[in-house]
């Protein structure tokens, strides 16, 4: 399994969406909260789109989580995720 079989940017939405909802709060209050539109920010929980360096350390000193930590808990959602092939 490498890197370049990883679903990274499902993983990161749903890890997002994990820090959110146990903050309690909205997509809405979110975004406004990171400086992003909304739409923006509920692509990045759908997995629709990869987050910039600058996107992903704004969230994670937002959800006040080390940036090294965020991106474990992203790789191994992602490696969850993962079919390998028989």
């Amino acid at each position: 399994m490498t890197l370049e079989t990883l679903d990274l940017a499902t993983a990161y939405g749903e890890e997002l969406r994990s820090l959110r909802l146990a903050a309690g709060m909205t997509q809405e209050h979110a975004s406004k909260a990171l400086g992003v539109a909304r739409a923006n920010y509920t692509r990045s929980e759908l997995g629709a789109h990869t987050p910039r360096l600058e996107s992903f350390l704004r969230a994670a000193a937002f959800y006040k989580v080390e940036p090294v930590d965020l991106f474990r808990r992203v790789l191994e959602r992602a490696r969850a995720r993962a079919v390998v092939p028989a």
